[in-house]
């Protein structure tokens, strides 16, 4: 009964959250090597999802027909019953559209009289390599068992030699319990890796994970932070009411530049960094903003990292908060990054801020003071709006 509600709750939450069929498969494959092998196989059998739907032949071509009346009562049945009462009518909209199935080919019928001849012959020579191969694996697989069946022998005489030994000589770390014990970090290892490589949301592993606490797991942790090990705190320091956590600029270029592969990065001799400020508020209820200093190397595929996070309960009054992160460009832009063995010139190509950001980062006013021209020394003149309009003969500014 265990495992038929473990497979009804597994089937349950891969249909809640959308996961992948091929994430589910690869769960399903973890979960049987830790006990659990009454589960399916595929995620086709946890969701009995039918293998073959009856369909019909029309026009040369093969369709799914979905009674109109049945699909409709299906959608209605998920609205709220006060919202269907509230309507007399239902207006529907029809669409009819082709896409491809695959890049590489046209879906037509192996054998079908569609097809040419070139093209029927292309399909037998294609058939007939299938089989030529088949019969190579065949004829090594022949030779490979009887090796394997040599092997065996000889494994099984040393097996039997060193339960013998281990018989006379017990060995305390080689108890049950402890080896029970090690499967729960194995799993817990293997269920991250899992999580990482088919980027399973967060709320996604948690619900699994309260599932298989449930079901004999208890030493998994509650939550996808625990499992994959993050952080909960970061040092930051706090200046005039803002609170900053700072990432070293060379240690952050260097480790993104390993995620670009060997053909981007081995002539590479300078990098060209675009730098952006902005602020956004984090919610509707507070005054509290965030503030993060983002760097984007200009390569290909643009990658786009934090330099400084920065938090505040209103508008930082100084710029303070990226006095470190200015400094640390700085050195690079004067002394280089090192990495690969090499050294790369940095650049910095633009920084882009909106207007009211743009104004902190200058120190100068926005666009709507009455010195709002970062350009000139122009004073404007209010009219419902501030209104620049002197355009010739005036002084620029040198600051």
């Amino acid at each position: 009964m265990a495992s038929l509600s473990l497979t009804t709750d597994l089937a349950s939450w891969a249909s809640h959250f959308q996961v992948k069929n091929n994430a589910v498969d690869n769960l399903l494959k973890i979960l049987q090597k830790h006990g659990h092998t009454h589960l399916p196989s595929s995620a086709r059998s946890l969701l009995k999802t039918p293998r073959q739907i009856p369909t019909m032949q029309k026009c040369g071509m093969e369709y799914l027909h979905y009674p109109l009346r049945q699909q409709l009562l299906n959608i209605l049945k998920k609205y709220p019953a006060e919202e269907i009462l509230d309507h007399d009518t239902i207006n529907l909209s029809f669409s009819i559209d082709g896409l491809p199935l695959f890049k590489s080919s046209v879906k037509r019928h192996q054998y079908s009289s569609l097809m040419t001849s070139r093209e029927r012959r292309r399909q037998y020579n294609k058939i007939w390599a299938r089989v030529s191969r088949a019969q190579k694996a065949a004829n090594k697989e022949t030779h490979s068992s009887v090796e394997m069946v040599r092997v065996a022998e000889s494994d099984s005489h040393n097996q039997h030699f060193e339960e013998e030994i281990l018989g006379i000589f017990p060995d305390p770390a080689l108890s049950s319990s402890e080896s029970e014990q090690d499967l729960t970090p194995k799993l817990r290892e293997e269920l991250s890796e899992w999580a990482c490589t088919f980027q399973v949301k967060h709320n996604a592993v948690d619900a699994l994970l309260n599932i298989l606490k449930r079901h004999g797991h208890a030493e998994l942790p509650h939550t996808a932070r625990t499992l994959f090990g993050n952080q909960n705190q970061y040092e930051h320091t706090t200046e005039d009411g803002v609170e900053s956590v700072q990432f070293n600029v060379a240690d952050q270029l260097s480790r993104h530049l390993t995620r670009y592969p060997a053909a981007v990065t081995d002539d590479l001799q300078s990098l060209d960094l675009s730098i952006n400020i902005d602020g956004l508020p984090l919610f509707k209820s507070s005054n509290l903003s965030l503030w993060p200093v983002l760097c984007s190397i200009n390569l290909s595929p643009e990658c786009i990292f934090p330099l400084c996070i920065s938090t505040a309960a209103s508008k930082p009054k100084t710029q303070n908060f990226v006095k470190d992160t200015v400094q640390e460009l700085a050195k690079l832009i004067q002394d280089g990054l090192t990495w690969g063995g090499r050294r790369l010139n940095i650049q910095v190509r633009c920084v882009t801020c909106d207007a009211p950001a743009k104004s902190m980062v200058k120190c100068v006013k926005q666009f709507s003071g009455y010195y709002g021209c970062d350009r000139c020394n122009q004073r404007g003149s209010w009219d419902g709006r501030m209104i620049y309009s002197e355009t010739n003969n005036l002084t620029m500014r040198t600051d």
